[in-house]
């Protein structure tokens, strides 16, 4: 990706050393200046790399984020290089979209906003969900934007960073509504949308 979340995690735990990678060699620059502008180059090395093809070394990760990587591939190749650049008992934190409820995939269909930002993209369906759960040793599951989908619809939702307080809130307010409905009401844990 571009390097938020890798200068965010460098920030929220200091002692950190982070490879972060992506496909895209565009976004790898732009991770590059992200680290660049919060001093962070020697905790975050950023470089290109597919998940689907590239060595991810050999079990040295105490933690690996996937995020919003497997939509992309084919999760039975790449799953395999993933643990097996885990630390045993290491963590491994997802993010993918998922595509539960086909009422609700209908429903998207007639939403004018592009869903495939990206060749290859798409949702997980329960069958892929249910096939990169059975790889991992103890799973468990979080799922959330339920209506913070909603949020790109908010004007300006895509350069918050640059001071848009309002969109920003109601950014929050959505996702914290979330998770507090599908704490309360499990069932509507099928219609999330990560």
């Amino acid at each position: 990706g571009d390097g938020t979340v890798a200068c965010e995690i460098a920030h929220v735990v200091p002692a950190a050393a982070i490879c972060a990678f992506d496909v895209s060699p565009d976004l790898v620059e732009l991770a590059r200046d992200r680290v660049r502008m919060n001093s962070l180059e020697d905790r975050v090395q950023c470089f290109v790399g597919n998940a689907e093809t590239d060595c991810l070394g050999g079990r040295q990760f105490d933690v690996v984020l996937v995020s919003e990587i497997l939509h992309h591939v084919d999760f039975r190749e790449t799953l395999p290089r993933i643990l097996s650049a885990t630390k045993p008992g290491g963590l491994i934190v997802m993010k993918e979209p998922i595509s539960l409820s086909p009422a609700l995939q209908k429903v998207r269909d007639l939403v004018p906003i592009p869903k495939n930002a990206s060749p290859g993209d798409r949702q997980l369906s329960r069958a892929e969900l249910d096939g990169v759960l059975a790889a991992l040793e103890e799973p468990s599951i979080r799922h959330f934007r339920l209506f913070g989908r909603l949020d790109r619809l908010l004007p300006n939702i895509n350069r918050i960073d640059e001071g848009h307080p309002v969109t920003k809130t109601i950014a929050l307010l959505l996702g914290w509504a979330d998770a507090a409905l599908m704490s309360l009401l499990p069932v509507l844990r099928r219609f999330a949308g990560n």
